[in-house]
């Protein structure tokens, strides 16, 4: 609104007919700058002007957000640049051209815009597999000669860490709030990879946490190291909230396509197992997703310090499932199934058991394929 209201609205209206032109995308980043900066200005000079764009804008984040917006369209060129010399997703190291590019890009945005560099870093970050090392590469860079900041790299390197840090977080947050719960009103959510997808932001988030801790230990503050714990201590709030309790009634809905019954006693499935037809390939693999992200959540949780918490959820979720296959085992022998449907029952049995074999090992899925089979005969 802020852009709109100050903006030549008549050239703003032909850039936005016009975005498939890089020449119209560079000039609408120059005028976003141009207009904006200003404003920014005049916040930065006078505490009242500041509040007052804080209320226009609807929040204090939003009028950061728009700061660094502003700078980053300044120096869009440069930042093209930078992601462009950058090896692909995920980076494990740089090796030394990759090293040259990275320094003439940085260069660049430092003489342009100084204030810009941590925009900076968080691009390079995260490209990086593991975004705490930025803190090596600059070392590197700076020893070398290829690079120096005049902010200072260790004072910025801290700041970008914890900003990625902060960033992750809320990742986490975002996906705990996508994966279902096992009420869920639509049967064919796929649980599994929503799951998965959060059991690996949550690994990565826990690996740089440690690495950040122990990278402050060497060069932060203990300002720094407490905000790095705050945040830690955040995060395993929010995944002992999704994960402490017992997943069998996620693992229920997966395999059957419809929502489990929750009650005090456990859950239970809330339509006819379907045991008398083959298994279907797609509740099987949300299923075994499930399961596999319970298991990396686990690994994550104990890096993260909460490791006997959730592995205590998990080992409930086995115990729990194991019951519910002994019940539908139950189930399938008193159908007293013929030759055509005998073989279905036992492709589920498989099932059960391979599902199993991801939460508890082989040698306790191994036991229930085996009481399974004998079950069905």
């Amino acid at each position: 609104r802020v852009l709109f209201r100050s903006a030549d609205k008549t050239r703003l209206a032909q850039l936005e007919q016009e975005l498939t032109k890089l020449a119209s995308v560079a000039e609408l980043r120059q005028m976003f700058a141009a207009t904006l900066k200003p404003e920014l200005d005049d916040a930065a000079a006078f505490p009242s002007k500041a509040r007052a764009l804080m209320a226009r804008l609807g929040a204090e984040s939003h009028y950061h957000a728009m700061q660094l917006m502003v700078g980053a369209s300044a120096i869009a060129e440069q930042l093209m640049k930078l992601r462009a010399a950058l090896p692909p997703k995920p980076v494990e190291d740089f090796k030394d051209p990759d090293l040259d590019r990275l320094a003439e890009a940085l260069n660049d945005i430092r003489k342009a815009a100084p204030e810009q560099i941590q925009t900076a870093l968080f691009i390079v970050m995260n490209q990086m597999a593991q975004p705490f090392k930025i803190s090596s590469v600059l070392e590197i860079l700076a020893n070398t000669g290829r690079f120096k900041s005049s902010a200072g790299i260790t004072g910025f390197v801290t700041a970008a860490m914890i900003g990625k840090l902060e960033g992750q977080v809320q990742d986490v947050r975002k996906l705990v709030d996508a994966v279902p719960g096992a009420d869920a009103n639509s049967p064919t959510t796929p649980i599994g990879e929503a799951a998965m997808a959060l059991a690996e932001t949550i690994s990565q988030c826990a690996d740089n946490f440690a690495g950040t801790g122990s990278a402050l230990a060497v060069s932060g503050s203990p300002t720094q190291t407490e905000e790095v714990e705050i945040m830690r201590n955040k995060l395993c709030d929010l995944v002992g909230a999704k994960l402490a309790g017992s997943g069998v009634g996620a693992l229920i809905s997966a395999l059957t396509g419809a929502p489990a019954v929750m009650s005090p006693t456990g859950a239970r499935p809330s339509v006819r197992w379907p045991f008398d037809q083959p298994p279907d390939p797609a509740f099987v693999r949300n299923a075994e997703l499930y399961a596999m992200a319970l298991k990396r959540s686990e690994a994550a949780a104990g890096t993260l310090g909460i490791g006997d918490k959730i592995a205590g959820a998990v080992q409930e979720t086995i115990d729990e499932f194991e019951k519910v296959a002994t019940v539908l085992f139950g189930q399938m022998q008193k159908a007293n199934l013929d030759m055509t449907k005998r073989p279905m029952a036992t492709a589920h049995v498989a099932v059960l058991s391979r599902i199993l074999e991801i939460l508890a090992g082989t040698d306790r899925a191994e036991r229930l394929f085996k009481r399974g089979t004998e079950l069905v005969g």
